[in-house]
Formats: structure tokens, sequence, C-alpha cells
């Protein structure tokens, strides 16, 4: 039998949120096809119960505020012993890590913007842009969750066009599928659908 390859998820914490839903899901829909690993800098919330497969590691770096390089050595550790397929990093808080991806081994390494940080929701802060574009070169595939940040990250960004792609962010519609499509409200409101 064919080993499924490993991809480790890297985030700034596994807590409720959209961007940390999505990363829950795929794992949830996608075991039977890769084994996953999550790694979270600061720690995990509620959505670590969320993963149905309970074999599923999920480990902690214990992110200090600030710059904590004590935090890279800790991740380039975790690699190397996970030795993963892919690394996959979520939003500009895990950016910066992409050279530790590299020093640890891994061939690949795909880098997802859910969103601009919060400090920067505009995206014009040119020190983040400078850093997404200084990072670059360690980052197989970015990966942008709407046309705008698709835009954002060619356009203001800088980064090559043809390794940026868009995947729409997605929701998972059986989690909000009633027992009964025709129960409670809608027969009394009817079916406004076109």
């Amino acid at each position: 039998m064919k080993r499924r390859p490993l991809i480790v998820h890297v985030l700034y914490r596994l807590d409720t949120g959209g961007m940390e839903r999505i990363v829950v899901s795929l794992i949830n829909r996608t075991g039977e096809r890769y084994r996953h690993a999550v790694v979270s800098l600061t720690g995990f919330g509620a959505m670590r119960r969320q993963i149905a497969d309970a074999t599923v590691p999920c480990v902690t770096l214990h992110k200090k505020p600030g710059k904590d390089w004590l935090c890279h050595v800790r991740l380039w550790r975790v690699l190397r012993r996970l030795k993963p397929d892919m690394v996959q990093t979520y939003n500009l808080g895990t950016l910066d890590l992409g050279p530790v991806v590299r020093m640890a081994g891994v061939r690949r390494l795909v880098h997802a913007e859910h969103g601009r940080d919060a400090a920067d929701p505009t995206g014009d802060n040119l020190r983040y842009q400078r850093l997404r574009r200084w990072m670059a070169p360690f980052v197989d595939r970015h990966v942008a969750v709407s046309p705008d940040l698709q835009r954002w990250l060619i356009d203001v960004v800088g980064l090559r066009a043809a390794r940026v792609d868009y995947i729409a962010n997605g929701v998972d519609l059986d989690a909000f599928r009633a027992a009964s499509p025709r129960s409670g409200a809608r027969p009394i409101l009817g079916d406004f659908a076109p």
C-alpha cells in the first residue's frame, strides 16, 4: 500500500475563526488521501477538538510575544521529526518561517493568504509587503482565497502571477443541511429561489 503524503499545517493559533474552520474541514475531508499534522505557534483552542481523527499530531511551539528565535528552532526540530512531504503556512504570522521549513529539508511549501493582517486591513504596510516579497523564493505556491487578494498579491505586493493561485474559500454545506429540506419555516414562507 502506498504511503499517504504528510501535510503539516502551520498556523499562528488553532482557535475559533473562519480560516481555522477551513483548515479543520480540509483535514477532516482529505484524511483518506493525506496524513495531516498541525503546528500552532501559540497554542490551541476549541477548534482542536473539531479534528475528527484523534491521531492527527497537534504540536504547539509556545511562541513568546514578539521575536522568539527559539520558536524557529523548535519548528525545525518538529519538522525534522515529522518529515512532511509538504508544509502549508497560513497568513502573515507564519510567513517568515519559510527559511526554517527549507532548512528542515521540506521540499514543498505552500502559503495561504486568508485575508490581510488586522493591523493592515488595506494592505498598504510597506514592511509587510517587503516581507512577502523576501519570503517568496521559499514558497512554491501562494494561495489567495479571493480574487481581490490574488490581484493584491500580484499587483501591489509584486509576487509572480504564475505562482499565485486563487482557490475560493468554501463553506461545508453538509454542516448546515437540515434533516428534511422542507422542514421549519420554508413551507410557510415559500421557496424564494429564482
